[in-house]
């Protein structure tokens, strides 16, 4: 049974430090060809942080969620945005 493209806005965050979804696979999702989002969408890469984005970056997960669901009225694709962690502790970078 398929469901069909994603037409509310969604968001996808992603990490180099990910062993399972490479860059390529997660770039894919990307494609504004309507293939599976319809609606707004905004890719997030982060560097530094494993697969458990959600465990090892709680704070900054909450912060671009938190944006997501405010900020969600519709419009156009974000860019890709680039975060990093620190040596000396979690993910930072320019705030969300």
């Amino acid at each position: 049974m398929a469901i069909g493209p994603i037409g509310v806005p969604s968001l996808y965050v992603w990490s180099d430090g990910d062993p399972v979804v490479r860059r390529r696979t997660a770039g894919l999702t990307a494609k504004p060809d309507g293939k599976w989002v319809t609606g707004p969408y905004r890719f997030v890469a982060l560097e530094g942080i494993g697969h458990w984005i959600s465990e090892e970056a709680q704070e900054l997960t909450s912060r671009l969620v938190v944006k997501h669901v405010r900020g969600s009225k519709g419009g156009e694709r974000k860019p890709t945005r680039i975060w990093r962690r620190t040596a000396t502790g979690p993910a930072s970078g320019r705030r969300p």
